[in-house]
């Protein structure tokens, strides 16, 4: 997919100090351009200049320039202060700049060619060595801010846009594409940089905080990739009771995005070219869950778990309410389906209150709207629900179904070109929008998951059972990801999770739950006003009057100078919305066919260096796609010996293992007997029962154990269609005693999964028979997917091969020979 940033990436970075200026050198993933950023302090070092000081495109040449810095210095030298993988931002508080550095990384998903990394450990840099305007102001500021934990759940990419939604990204690219400062959490801290350098330099990296997770659907060895990424607003971010309901400007707290991306990771899509795209293969859906949109709060107490409910403010216009719903036009189009999952009945009088209002809400907004572009509203009394017979998860999936029909969901045709958009969005909320809505999200995830995999041509008709590997994947994930908003705004984990509403495990589950009420009770009584302080710091939402730091002016202040330059205006209560944004298609598809008309989508030229750094050392242990989870981790407990050992797929029946068995997309429990049958057993289910233990024996042991063992019938139908030499052997003349050794039937079990390769290295008559038919089983059901592969190595075999005879022209005829001479062959070839 097209790349976010026309420059190239920068990947590493070392800050060098020499007197009162600091260098910052950084470099791209294959150290062949280095940029040098120079940050200097006013003599009163409150004030901060950054300039890019040079762009060098060798390393001798910047050792050289490094040099004539020194020698310029009449008294300095350059000194290493630290290595770091990126530059969070710069801030200050009462007293000097701080440096934020990410020093530590990790990869958690690929999308596209590009890496997403995760913060694993960060570093401050005080710019200020006098220390004299160090007060205990500063002191306590530095202390608060140490206390939001990027450790957790920030992420970061250097070529791709997290803070957009790969829709945008493949209707919007360079030099159209715009970030999304919404979810950007260092925006303020990235603006000393932004001011000199500009958005679109590689010095500035956007962090996101959410969640972000990628698994494998392993469909009989064809790799589908699902990648779930969740974008917090840093709007009205903070701890739950101290943020509820809508701010005055139409953010909402806890304001979440989730994108469920889904695509082929069978072939990469590097370009061709540098204007020529690669393989488009990408399914996207996006959801939005936040707070409900109305000036409501609750009167925190350590006393009671669950306070009382109050709507502080009526306003007849609900302006702050359609100024949420037009940005959320703004961003998806229509429709905006609204599922509000809030309790309808209550003996006391809590949910409901919101529940009422937000319905007149609804109502008001919508008489200003055309029909097809109402806000369509769902309330439905989970909680009730969930305490009936009825399965809460059946009536989900029917108004899931009916979401995503109205909605769709983006996927890309030929060329990059975009087959079909997703045109609206589904908000989904209930009090916190944790628990209940994180379930809610999940149904509507599997729903589309299915409709992925049918346009990926997975499956032929969009339906998938809650028992199966693939939906278990997908439930882990969305757990994964409840757990991490939750976590964020309440302080514990999920307290109802899946299983809760589902009703399994109910033991375990009700007692997890009870843990996580009392987690989360802790942390709102005790924890949430330091953290809610430490999130204001870190968002830059606070102002400095001399030594005293005052939260949440910054933002009104800046509202105010709004309004006196006119960049504000308040709308007229009947039109509330924007009208170009109801029609999401039309903007899309214009935005994409105006960007190849002007300048094309253009790609970097070293797509596969960024992401494979050949110049560094590396193994297949810190490959992230090899080592995702995969459906091949919840699959029967008698393959899983066999999956740790083997290489290959083996759900190709042409060797004995039964296809379904490793069938992502069928149910797990309570399986009829006959569903792992091979279609030869179906032919023959007639036999006798000496044939039937054959049919149930171990897969493991077929495979592993040396000791001898019946041969499957499927294979034996194969052996005995081989036509065994009439050629005598003289009398006086015994038959070599030739036996293959265990290097090479290990060899052989690793490349080609033969079942029965033990069995046969006893008979070498068959094994010449078969040795080129079972190299060319090998070439056709490689996974690594190398191009040309059985072209090139066949050929390779063959050229030995025939130089051999050339040498010893009884190799042709002679069987012995030719088998010794193909295991030496491949264990020569095993060693290079």
């Amino acid at each position: 997919m097209p790349a976010t940033n026309s420059d190239e990436p920068l990947v590493k970075f070392e800050l060098y100090q020499l007197k009162k200026c600091y260098y910052i050198v950084s470099e791209n993933a294959t150290a062949t351009i280095f940029r040098i950023l120079k940050i200097t302090q006013s003599e009163d070092e409150l004030s901060i200049s950054i300039e890019e000081a040079a762009k060098i495109l060798f390393r001798q040449k910047l050792q050289l320039y490094l040099e004539k810095l020194e020698n310029e210095s009449a008294d300095g030298k350059l000194i290493l202060v630290t290595k770091a993988y990126a530059i969070l931002g710069l801030f200050r508080f009462t007293a000097g700049y701080y440096l934020y550095l990410c020093t530590e990384r990790k990869v958690v998903a690929v999308i596209g060619g590009h890496n997403v990394y995760h913060v694993d450990k960060t570093q401050f840099i005080e710019l200020n060595p006098s220390r004299r305007h160090n007060t205990s102001v500063e002191r306590k500021c530095m202390s608060s801010i140490e206390k939001v934990d990027l450790a957790r759940t920030f992420y970061f990419s250097y070529s791709y846009d997290l803070s957009q939604t790969i829709q945008y990204g493949f209707t919007h690219p360079i030099p159209q594409h715009q970030v999304r400062d919404m979810f950007v959490w260092n925006w303020n801290m990235l603006r000393p940089i932004l001011d000199s350098v500009g958005i679109d330099s590689p010095w500035c990296i956007p962090l996101i905080h959410g969640f972000v997770d990628q698994a494998k659907l392993s469909v009989y060895g064809k790799p589908i990739i699902v990648t779930l990424i969740a974008r917090r607003s840093r709007h009205f971010a903070g701890a739950r009771f101290l943020r509820r309901g809508i701010r005055d400007d139409g953010y909402v707290a806890n304001e979440v995005e989730t994108e469920q991306i889904v695509f082929d990771g069978s072939a990469s899509s590097f370009p061709i070219s540098s204007t020529t795209p690669g393989i488009p293969c990408y399914t996207s859906y996006v959801q939005h869950r936040g707070s409900i949109p109305l000036r409501w709060s609750q009167e925190f107490s350590n006393i009671t778990p669950k306070p009382p409910i109050g709507i502080d403010f009526h306003d007849p216009f609900y302006a702050s309410t359609a100024l949420h719903f037009d940005r959320l036009f703004g961003h998806y189009g229509i429709p905006c389906i609204v599922l509000n999952l809030v309790k309808s009945s209550e003996k006391v009088k809590r949910e409901s209150l919101l529940l009422d209002e937000f319905e007149s809400a609804i109502q008001y907004l919508n008489q200003f709207l055309k029909d097809s572009q109402k806000i369509q509203y769902i309330a439905w009394d989970m909680s009730a629900a969930s305490k009936k017979k009825v399965p809460v998860t059946k009536t989900l999936e029917q108004m899931a179904s009916d979401i995503v029909k109205k909605t769709g969901f983006f996927c890309t045709a030929d060329r990059f070109f975009p087959g079909t958009f997703q045109t609206g969005v589904v908000r989904t909320n209930c009090v916190d929008c944790l628990d209940r809505t994180n379930a809610a999200q999940f149904v509507i995830g599997k729903c589309v998951l299915a409709a992925q995999l049918r346009a990926l041509g997975v499956l032929d008709s969009p339906q998938l059972d809650y028992e199966s590997d693939a939906v278990r994947l997908l439930a882990e994930m969305y757990h994964g990801h409840g757990d991490a908003i939750a976590l964020q705004y309440g302080g514990s984990l999920l307290v109802n999770t899946l299983d809760t509403y589902r009703k399994n495990n109910q033991w375990s589950s009700t007692s997890r739950d009870l843990i996580e009420s009392v987690k989360r009770f802790y942390s709102n009584s005790f924890v949430d006003f330091q953290r809610q302080e430490a999130i204001s710091l870190f968002l830059g939402n606070f102002t400095v009057h001399g030594k005293i730091v005052v939260f949440g002016e910054k933002r009104l202040q800046a509202l105010t100078e709004k309004f006196k330059n006119g960049q504000l205006v308040r709308r007229d209560y009947r039109y509330w919305w924007t009208p170009v944004y109801v029609n999401q298609e039309l903007r899309c598809k214009n935005a994409y066919c105006d960007s190849i008309q002007r300048k094309g989508i253009k790609f970097p030229a070293n797509y596969f260096d960024n992401v494979y750094t050949p110049n560094s050392i590396s193994s297949f242990s810190e490959v992230l796609l090899p080592n995702l989870i995969s459906t091949l981790n919840f699959a029967p407990l008698s393959l899983i010996p066999l999956l740790r050992k083997s290489f290959l797929p083996l759900s190709y029946n042409g060797f004995g293992i039964e296809a379904p068995s490793l069938n992502p997309f069928i149910p797990r429990r309570n399986q009829p007997r006959d569903m792992f049958k091979t279609s030869a057993e179906e032919e023959n289910e007639d036999e006798d029962e000496d044939d039937d233990k054959f049919r149930r024996v171990s897969l493991y042991k077929w495979l592993f154990n040396n000791e001898e063992r019946p041969v499957h019938k499927f294979i034996r139908k194969r052996l005995h269609q081989i036509p065994v030499s009439n050629k005598v052997q003289p009398r006086d003349q015994k038959q070599p005693d030739f036996k293959i050794p265990n290097t090479d039937i290990n060899v052989y079990k690793i490349h080609f999964q033969y079942n029965n390769i033990s069995g046969l290295a006893d008979n070498y008559t068959l094994l010449s028979k078969h040795d080129r038919a079972m190299y060319n089983n090998y070439a056709d059901y490689s996974p690594d997917k190398i191009k040309e592969i059985k072209e090139k190595e066949l050929n390779t075999y063959n050229d030995y091969f025939n130089s051999a005879i050339s040498e010893n022209p009884t190799l042709k005829s002679d069987r012995s020979e030719k088998v010794a001479f193909y295991s030496a062959w491949i264990t020569d070839y095993k060693s290079t």
